[in-house]
């Protein structure tokens, strides 16, 4: 009598399974922070064109006059969002999201700017400050803009804000390690 021929299952070893897990893992280390890095340069592409947004908004803004004041600059990001047309309409000259303050990684801030006897006002221009929300995971770069529509960035190690706009020129930007953004 023979018995039938007994054959070995279908399957992989446990060997085999190992030799997957490993190669995998070797894949994904080279792979994970490729694309890290990739997510931080889109935050701060996203951010350096959010700053575009700000100061193109403060020029219609300051254009239309939207708050009847004979043309000043808008004193928050939220009106640079709510503003009301001559007919009634609500316009937003940026994202809510940004007039919220964050978007793709950073926040954004306005900083204070001054006149030459040390007054705050919005006719006396604007300001922003972009930080990553989280130094080193979202972004490196710290940006700032103003008035006459110039994006300068820095890396300046953590995601402190800049809440003044204290340089005289773009001389003194550059001397303190600012470097103007090509635009």
């Amino acid at each position: 009598m023979s018995h039938p021929s007994r054959s070995a299952p279908a399957g992989f070893t446990l060997v085999e399974l190992m030799i997957v897990l490993v190669i995998t893992g070797i894949i994904a280390g080279f792979a994970i922070p490729n694309l890290m890095e990739s997510q931080k340069a889109g935050n701060e592409t996203g951010a350096e064109k959010a700053m575009k947004t700000l100061i193109d908004a403060q020029a219609n803004f300051m254009k239309a006059d939207y708050d009847n004041d004979g043309g000043d600059f808008c004193d928050t990001l939220a009106g640079l969002h709510d503003q009301v047309d001559a007919a009634g309409n609500m316009i937003a000259l940026i994202p809510a999201t940004l007039a919220a303050g964050s978007k793709e990684g950073y926040a954004y801030s306005q900083m204070d700017t001054y006149n030459t006897n040390g007054g705050t006002h919005p006719k006396y221009g604007f300001a922003y400050c972009a930080v990553p929300t989280l130094y080193g995971d979202t972004g490196r770069r710290t940006y700032i803009c103003h008035h006459p529509g110039v994006i300068w960035y820095k890396d300046q190690g953590d995601s402190t804000p800049v809440t003044d706009w204290t340089w005289a020129d773009d001389a003194a930007l550059a001397a303190a390690g600012w470097i103007r953004l090509d635009q």
